[in-house]
């Protein structure tokens, strides 16, 4: 892809004191059940239609603790997550082949994670291709100007009050609510902001923000990150189907950036790594690579925009 040059940016000074890594279930406008948890497996989802099987959940292990983070497949034998919650090595990731939570998933073992160039980006290997769920492509535009006002699917927790101790850490209706405890929203893209980085945030890099709109925005579907969604993943819906633009990485407070007097969310900007990506992957000897598509957007992912130049950050593009 081509990467972004170093542009004017809004000034982020009041950002700083205001920003904290995504670690909650997903906050929605008006959460309900049916349209907005996948495992409801109900046909009002937001995301039905749409084969979402490689998006999976891999566990964090300790002594006395047991958490869970997120893996999105990316080809059959290597996922992304955000390296502040990666999942375990030696732990597993789990993928369900359909909305249906009594299905078995598909397992395999978490065998090593690489953090890329230095971003919050983690690539997670698998230890071999988690054959029958999907693996999304990279949406990959012409100009950074392309995804402003793009809309998203983006994924969360939908329930933080799971009961688990480690008398029950391998309980299969325990460890089965953890894997589906997913939730879907929606959002669009404010803006992109190249080679970002916070003193309270471990990484630097390309990210995409999206804001949050308590009243009007998408309506009860409009979505905000919070702790434990971390790791997650953002898609635009493509003629070809869903492609990934984001992992999420932080959310910050009302009136903290972009001038805007609401919260938001901060995603790493997935098609600005694609080769690190692929150079990280071919280092493990794998042949397996990052597809990325140019697709234009279904007409439903596209909004217009009415907003001055100073709201949107766009610059022209350089390649790596």
């Amino acid at each position: 892809m081509k990467r972004p040059c170093t542009s004017t940016i809004l000034a982020l000074a009041v950002f700083f004191a205001f920003i904290s890594s995504a670690r909650g279930a997903l906050t929605l406008q008006s959460y309900n059940a049916t349209q907005h948890d996948r495992f409801a497996n109900n046909p009002a989802f937001i995301g039905n239609g749409q084969d979402w099987s490689g998006v999976g959940r891999s566990n964090i292990a300790g002594a006395t603790t047991q958490s869970y983070s997120w893996v999105t497949l990316i080809s059959p034998s290597f996922g992304l997550s955000a390296w502040h919650l990666r999942p375990s090595v030696g732990g597993t990731a789990s993928f369900f082949g359909s909305n249906d939570p009594a299905v078995a998933p598909v397992t395999r073992n978490v065998v090593a994670t690489t953090r890329i160039a230095g971003s919050d980006l983690a690539l997670v290997q698998l230890s071999s291709a988690a054959t029958g769920v999907n693996f999304y492509p990279v949406l990959d535009l012409p100009s950074s100007a392309d995804y402003a006002g793009l809309e998203l699917r983006t994924f969360g927790l939908s329930n933080t009050a799971i009961a688990q101790t480690p008398a029950n850490f391998t309980d299969p209706a325990v460890v089965n609510s953890h894997l589906t405890n997913v939730r879907m929203g929606r959002n669009n893209i404010d803006a992109v902001v190249p080679n970002f980085s916070d003193p309270q945030l471990n990484g630097s890099g390309d990210v995409i923000v999206f804001d949050f709109d308590a009243t009007g925005g998408l309506g009860a579907d409009e979505a905000l990150v919070e702790s434990g969604d971390s790791g997650s993943s953002t898609f635009v819906l493509t003629s070809g189907g869903p492609a990934i633009v984001g992992i999420h990485w932080f959310r910050y407070s009302a009136g903290a950036f972009l001038g805007d007097a609401t919260s938001g969310s901060g995603d790493t900007f997935v098609p600005s790594f694609v080769a690190d990506l692929d150079l990280a992957m071919a280092a493990t000897g794998s042949s397996e690579r990052v597809t990325s598509i140019t697709a234009v957007p279904e007409p439903g992912s596209l909004v217009l925009v009415a907003c001055s130049a100073t709201c949107l950050l766009t610059w022209r593009r350089r390649r790596r």
